[in-house]
């Protein structure tokens, strides 16, 4: 588990930092980058704990919650701006 944990998030990390280049996608690089961090600390807390089931469960269920639930406001977040931006009066030069 702390070998997938790593791979991914050291994945997700460099995906975030190649990302935040693009002006245009600064906030989705910057999940990226949160994302890609917190699963190397499960990563890190998967090679600490002692290897028991139950916790080991809870603890990806936990995991989960936390990004799913991040997610879904950043993605929210998103859909918000771009609302916001595509109801602003754009400016003519006739």
């Amino acid at each position: 588990m702390s070998v997938w944990a790593l791979l991914t998030g050291v994945a997700e990390l460099y995906g975030g930092w190649r990302a935040r280049r693009a002006p245009a996608q600064a906030s989705a690089a910057r999940d990226r980058l949160l994302v890609g961090g917190l699963t190397v600390v499960l990563a890190i807390v998967y090679l600490v704990i002692p290897a028991e089931h139950r916790l080991a469960v809870g603890l990806l269920g936990a995991y989960a919650i936390v990004i799913g639930v991040y997610l879904a406001i950043g993605a929210l977040s998103l859909k918000w701006a771009r609302s916001e931006a595509a109801d602003e009066p754009t400016e003519s030069h006739a």
